[in-house]
This record gives C-alpha cells, structure tokens and sequence, in this order.
C-alpha cells in the first residue's frame, strides 16, 4: 500500500506507474522531491469515454488549448466516466510546486471542459457556487472536494492566456473580502470561433444561406437538436454571431450570407 507524506514546498505527485504507463493523464507529473504517492482509494472505472480536449501534455512548457474536435460526438453524462486520475484525493489540493501546479491547472481544466461538454443538458455557463456541490469538484466517493478559493484560483488559470482562454468570467459580486469577484462563467470546450464555424457550416449545409434565421431557431428549432450547440444561453449565442463578420444582424435573428 503506498503510503501519504505531508506535503512541503517541494512537494510532489507520483501517480502509480501501471497508471502512467497505460494513460498519460495519470501519468508521473513533478519533479524530484518529497514525494506524495498517490493510490486510489477504489480501483479507477474504465473509460468510457476520452474527450479530444483532455489528451494533454504533461510537459511543464507545453501550453494546452484543449480545443475538442468538431468531430468528436458528444457523449450524454449517463455514459461519462471522470478521468481516474479524479480518484487520487491530493488532485484536489493545489500544489505548491509551480511545475507541479501547472500540470495538476492543465489536468483541472481537462476535466472541467469534458464535464460540462458531456453532461445533459450540455453546460455553457458555469455558476460557481452551484457547481461545487456538484460532482465537479465535489467527489464524494472520496470525500474530496475543492475548495472555493482554489476553484477561482483553477478558473482563473483557464480564462489566461496560459490556460487557453477557455473560459470568461461574466457577471460581478462580492467576495467575503468585501471585493468584487465574478460568480459565473463561460465555458469555451469550443471557442466563440469555433462555434461560429460550426453555425455557419451547418447553415450552409443546410441550404439556409440567405435566410434569416431566429435566435429560438438557432437555439431550440427541431432542426439544432442534434447539433452540440443546442440549448445555448442566449447571451453566449448573440456573443458568437457578433464574431460573424459574414452575418448580418436582423434583430432577434441573423441572416447568413
């Protein structure tokens, strides 16, 4: 049985090596130093499912952009299985090693991007109050969970230039500081761009150039239900269609061109 070390500023990450060997996610992630050997407290489920965002590099120098491919079907949450390496209790501590925490922000954001694309209905807008009692960042299997401030401190890192911008801060609060803080967020597992690709692929596909298309239709008509934008919020949906320089704006809806 592997044994838990307390953690100092050198502290580091060991993940088991039939793990590393089989899955780079679970994969040896620090540096030399004392060490935390990190065994499951339960035999990890198999996956069923690897989102295109979440094959990482676990090189410190790498910057990841976790950008899933248009391709990839989307899976509904009754058949997503969180990656194993969610089953190892220090991945919800933060580490104090820079490497190290570049590497645990890289697998964080991972794991948020595949979770929100996976889920029923589809989660475009993340409040995070709500969302750590969720299985997010709540494991209760293993009674871990991340805390608020290392929630924001994981947030932040995605909405960077580092961690991909794959994520935007909207709305204000306040803080028990008495200083403002965002209490919500978009989540980009496909970028504004990306999205209005995808929009303006299907329009074309469909024979839909030169009409004009409401916002419920984009959103909600019978003809978008299979499509991963389904349900958007209707504030990220105008952000996307304002990138479009090849639609033109008609009120509450949009004519493509």
């Amino acid at each position: 049985m592997s044994t838990l070390q307390s953690p100092t500023s050198d502290s580091t990450i060991h993940t088991p090596s039939a793990s590393s060997a089989s899955d780079p996610s679970t994969a040896d992630f620090t540096p030399a130093g004392n060490t935390i050997s990190l065994a499951p407290t339960a035999p990890a489920a198999p996956r069923t499912y690897t989102p295109a965002q979440s094959s990482i590099s676990l090189n410190a120098s790498t910057q990841s952009s976790h950008s899933p491919r248009p391709s990839t079907p989307a899976p509904t949450s009754a058949s997503y299985t969180p990656p194993p390496y969610t089953s190892y209790p220090p991945f919800y501590t933060l580490q104090p090693n820079a490497t190290t925490r570049s590497r645990q922000l890289s697998l964080w954001s991972s794991y948020i991007l595949s979770y929100t694309r996976s889920q029923t209905p589809r989660i475009f807008r993340l409040n995070l109050s709500s969302a750590l009692e969720t299985p997010l960042f709540h494991n209760r299997t293993i009674s871990r969970r991340l805390g608020e401030r290392d929630a924001r401190t994981v947030l932040d890192w995605m909405a960077s230039r580092d961690g991909g911008t794959r994520i935007e801060w909207i709305g204000s609060g306040k803080g028990k500081s008495g200083a403002r803080e965002q209490s919500a967020c978009w989540v980009f597992w496909k970028t504004p761009a990306e999205w209005g690709d995808a929009i303006y692929n299907w329009v074309d596909a469909t024979g839909q150039k030169g009409s004009i298309l409401t916002l419920y239709e984009l959103r909600q008509g019978d003809t978008v239900q299979s499509q991963e934008w389904a349900g958007m919020d209707v504030e990220l949906l105008r952000k996307v269609l304002d990138g479009l320089v090849f639609g033109d704006d008609h009120g509450a809806g949009v004519k493509f061109s």
